[in-house]
């Protein structure tokens, strides 16, 4: 015997997942940023988050506002130690916008496999490239082009 069934009412919608050339899944930091949006996912744990970090921050500082620099502490790190962790790799400047991750939900959102993941967001906050792991200085000039900043 072969049952059928028919969900009725409204189905709930699926959480927004980042994809390539669509608008980035928001939340509050984001939603406050004007133009290109560069997003670092780091854990103070993350032997190579110490080597990216003070790449990106160094495009930041070299591009003069052109893009947002946006800091998400993707994995449970303890809130008080993010502050002494990014003055420690002298990039506490250039992160002055620290998201804390602490549901996972822009992990989940941003289909993170874990630190470090760098998204590149255009002027429109359509998600331009995303590098999974630490940034090359190739792969960080490659990301900001595709975000319209280089």
């Amino acid at each position: 015997m072969v049952t059928t069934f028919r969900l009725v009412g409204a189905q709930p919608s699926p959480p927004p997942r980042a994809t390539v050339g669509l608008p980035a899944p928001g939340f509050p930091a984001l939603d406050r940023s004007t133009g290109p949006v560069v997003i670092n996912f780091f854990a103070t744990w993350c032997a190579d988050c110490r080597g990216d970090m003070p790449l990106i921050a160094e495009a930041a500082a070299q591009s003069r506002g052109r893009f947002t620099l946006l800091g998400v502490d993707c994995c449970d790190d303890q809130p008080a130690s993010v502050p002494a962790f990014l003055q420690q790799l002298a990039v506490r400047d250039a992160f002055r916008n620290v998201t804390y991750d602490r549901d996972g939900r822009l992990a989940q959102a941003y289909g993170l496999l874990g630190p470090p993941t760098t998204a590149f967001l255009d002027r429109d906050h359509v998600l331009r490239q995303m590098v999974v792991g630490p940034v090359t200085a190739t792969s960080l000039r490659q990301g900001l082009r595709d975000a319209g900043v280089g």
